[in-house]
């Protein structure tokens, strides 16, 4: 079970495609990120850039998803700029509605016979929403288990498999006023935050719990290239 600190095996730095982006908040292997924000903040178009590069340099992309909305006119557009021959062999795609077919989809991952560089949730709570036994105050133990279990998983995929995990979720409002990732507690301590909000002419991306990584905001453009990220002036 142990080994020596000169064995600890290195992440890597997943690529945005956008140097800018890569260099404020650089986003390693081995470890599972939770992008979370506002509907239409461009959390799905910020995974899909990681996505989409991966594929470019020759790996797969796995995207779980469970709102159906993959972005694929979005996927299309950045493949043409890119040059991306045959992307579509090489994403993943899975469907889930409820919360036994997402521990099922998280399983199988493990199972498939070609690994994916990069895996995304989109999102990782819509499950728990709609499953009646998860729902309430009343079942919020339940659910955290169940989430932490898969967490779990997901966190053992990508360090065994050298992989980055991404999964997007809603931000609500809290008693308090404040806004806040859904998903509770589990989700705060089981992975990396990186928050994305719409903001005037623009959008932001905020490393808000990354280790090694000061709190920092990038400023980025969806674009045909994928993200553009940028100075605000």
């Amino acid at each position: 079970m142990f080994t020596t600190a000169d064995k600890i095996p290195d992440a890597e730095i997943v690529s945005s495609g956008d140097a800018y982006l890569d260099s404020a908040i650089p986003i390693y292997t081995r470890a599972t990120y939770t992008i979370y924000g506002p509907p239409g903040a461009g959390k799905s178009n910020l995974v899909l850039a990681y996505c989409m590069t991966a594929i470019q340099v020759g790996h797969n992309c796995v995207w779980i998803d469970t709102e159906g909305k993959f972005p694929r006119a979005r996927a299309e557009v950045i493949a043409k700029t890119r040059g991306i021959d045959g992307w579509t062999s090489k994403l993943l795609y899975a469907r889930v509605k409820t919360v036994s077919e997402l521990k099922q989809a998280v399983s199988e991952l493990a199972k498939l016979s070609v690994y994916g560089k990069v895996v995304v949730i989109d999102t990782i709570m819509n499950p728990f929403r709609q499953d009646r036994q998860y729902q309430g105050l009343k079942n919020l133990a339940k659910r955290q288990q169940e989430l932490a279990a898969i967490l779990g998983e997901l966190n053992k995929f990508a360090y065994v498999n050298n992989a980055v995990v991404f999964t997007v979720t809603h931000s609500v409002e809290t008693v308090m006023g404040r806004d806040k990732h859904s998903g509770g507690h589990v989700l705060a301590h089981m992975t990396r935050l990186l928050r994305v909000d719409k903001l005037e002419g623009s959008r932001a991306v905020r490393a808000e719990k990354l280790p090694d990584v000061p709190e920092v905001v990038v400023y980025f453009d969806l674009c045909d290239y994928g993200v553009c990220a940028h100075r605000r002036s």
